[in-house]
């Protein structure tokens, strides 16, 4: 691979995670959950990972190389994130001893686990990028 093709590859990566930084904020921002401390925690998780992503994000426009690895760790964050509570769906869907809300349960168990399949396929490739990238630090 092409050390300008890997560039402009991250580059674009980092777009994406540039652009997903407010919306992770956002997701924790407008969670409802039963406990303040709950949504506090939530809160200051997620901004970390949107400071993080929007850092990381901006630095992989400038082509920085240290930050594939930063988005290679918050692309596999993102895959369990969503993957997780997903199978879990599809698990207590398929596995439920009462036929009222089973399927129901499946089909939003795989509609929350689809978006994992992009961030995985994101941190795989960035894996690959590994090596084009190592002397590309200017």
């Amino acid at each position: 691979m092409e050390k300008a093709s890997a560039a402009r590859e991250l580059r674009t990566f980092g777009t994406i995670w540039i652009i997903l930084a407010p919306i992770m904020w956002l997701m924790a921002a407008i969670s409802t959950v039963r406990s303040d401390i709950t949504y506090q925690a939530q809160l200051g998780v997620f901004s970390i990972l949107a400071t993080s992503s929007l850092i990381l994000g901006v630095a992989a426009v400038f082509h920085r190389t240290w930050a594939r690895l930063g988005i290679e760790v918050l692309s596999w964050l993102a895959t369990i994130a969503f993957l997780g509570p997903g199978l879990v769906l599809v698990a207590a869907g398929v596995l439920s001893k009462s036929r009222g809300n089973t399927w129901e349960l499946v089909f939003v168990g795989i509609g929350t686990a689809a978006p994992a399949l992009l961030f995985l396929a994101m941190a795989r490739r960035l894996r690959t990028l590994r090596l084009p990238l190592a002397d590309n630090d200017a």
